[in-house]
């Protein structure tokens, strides 16, 4: 458990001309970046060309626009959320931006996709299957690579959601036990960490902020908020952003931002004169005027921008792998003559055989094009059942876990039961956070009778 202090601290105090807001470190401009437009709530962020997207607040059928490096303004779409089958389909729910599309997780229980191109919305998955209220409104969403995150919000499951973009595979980090009312989630790609943002116990007026341990599926305390001003809405400070050097949180805190150092827990005051209200939205992204990074704010009809940030926003790079650097090897692999390959069954060539009854093990590395290891955290590996077909095969996700790495030797070692399975052909998909992926093809069969 982190340490917590909160703290306030006023340091040379700087007026900014134009805004009603007021910036509390020096070195820091705020600027408005663009005014006079619809109830800006929830903010995404394309880091590649610095487009902005944004989910209109008062626009419950869900109305998602752009707002272009040159600062037009567009509508995407009027109505993103117009299939959900409830009467509150889209409030203050989060939204992602990964490869061209906006990402958010409605009340219906649908992860509904946005076409930035076309502004053609769809629902991507419906995770009804996990039960009823699997989540509601307000839920968060954070990106890491091809992997979304998704929280419940105010819905009944109290857990971690995710979504596996490259391959179509959801998952529930369970028994995870979030905290009731947890809205916010945001993802670090510089540290490769996960951070949830809830309602503090019952009755408090404050904020707390997690660090998820995604393989021992547990929560570390970062810092409690205080609520900056109490308002009846648990919302008020739900909204957050990692800065680009990982060392603090940036909270939307009522009338102002607060900075939070994730290592100890302090809690000081970094913009205030902002509006009042809960479903601000903040995040980090290139600076408009080329150069650093900028922290952009929803406030009222306007975003904000803070330049002079150290460090640069990145995005999530996906490596391109060297085939045997992810590939792994299996304990019971294959062990060739030179020059000789493995039989292929259907698209991928046969990693190993097992006898059901035995334990699939094995171990990966992980390398970029040049052959230097990786730094990674952890890996996600799913275990799917296959059936060759003429034209492709056909998968079916069985079961899904995350293992860390081995600090020592820098490997990821796994293994998956074959007791409850059935003689066949199986894949183990290992799936890096960042995007990379690769497939291990096993056989089980029938162990001797005799």
């Amino acid at each position: 458990m982190k340490r917590l202090a909160i703290a306030a601290a006023l340091i040379g105090l700087v007026a900014i001309v134009g805004t009603g807001a007021d910036v509390l470190f020096p070195g820091h401009d705020l600027t408005t970046y663009v005014s006079g437009i619809p109830d800006p709530s929830n903010l995404a962020i394309d880091l590649a060309n610095g487009t902005i997207y944004y989910a209109e607040y008062g626009s419950q059928p869900g109305a998602l626009y752009r707002v272009s490096p040159d600062r037009s303004l567009t509508l995407l779409t009027p109505t993103f959320a117009y299939d959900v089958g409830d009467w509150y389909p889209y409030v203050a729910t989060e939204i992602a931006f990964v490869d061209g599309h906006v990402y958010s997780a409605l009340c219906d229980e649908a992860l509904v996709e946005v076409d930035v191109a076309t502004g053609a919305a769809v629902e991507r998955f419906d995770f009804g299957i996990f039960g009823w209220e699997a989540f509601d409104t307000e839920t968060g969403i954070a990106a890491a690579g091809d992997l979304l995150y998704i929280v419940d919000g105010y819905g009944w499951s109290d857990s971690l959601y995710t979504y596996d973009l490259a391959t179509d595979t959801p998952g529930m980090l369970v028994p995870l036990g979030l905290p009731e009312l947890t809205l916010g989630a945001e993802y670090d790609p510089i540290s490769d960490r996960l951070f949830l943002s809830a309602q503090a116990p019952a009755g408090t007026t404050a904020t707390a902020y997690y660090e998820v341990d995604v393989v021992a599926e547990t929560l570390d305390l970062v810092a409690i908020v205080p609520w900056a001003v109490v308002y009846g809405m648990c919302e008020s400070c739900s909204h957050f952003a990692v800065d680009p050097t990982g060392e603090f949180l940036f909270v939307r805190n009522g009338d102002r931002v607060q900075r939070v150092t994730i290592a100890d827990g302090t809690v000081v005051d970094f913009v205030t004169g902002l509006t009042v209200e809960g479903y601000y939205d903040l995040l980090f992204g290139p600076s408009s005027s080329g150069h650093g990074t900028s922290l952009y704010v929803s406030d009222e009809d306007s975003i904000l921008e803070i330049a002079g940030f150290a460090g640069e926003a990145r995005r999530v790079v996906r490596y391109a792998l060297l085939p045997a650097a992810l590939a792994g090897f299996l304990q019971r692999g294959f062990v060739l003559p030179p020059g000789e390959e493995a039989p292929r069954i259907g698209e991928l060539a046969l990693s190993a055989v097992y006898e059901i009854g035995e334990v699939i093990r094995g171990a990966c590395r992980l390398c970029d094009d040049t052959g230097a290891p990786i730094d990674a955290r952890y890996l996600t590996l799913t275990l799917y059942g296959v059936t060759v077909g003429e034209a492709f095969d056909v998968r079916v996700p069985l079961e899904t876990k995350v293992v860390r790495c081995d600090p020592e030797t820098g490997s990821f070692c796994f293994e998956f039961e074959t007791d409850d399975l059935v003689p066949g052909l199986y894949d183990v998909r290992i799936g890096y956070p960042h995007g990379a992926v690769a497939w291990l093809r096993v056989q089980l069969v029938a162990p001797p009778t005799d």
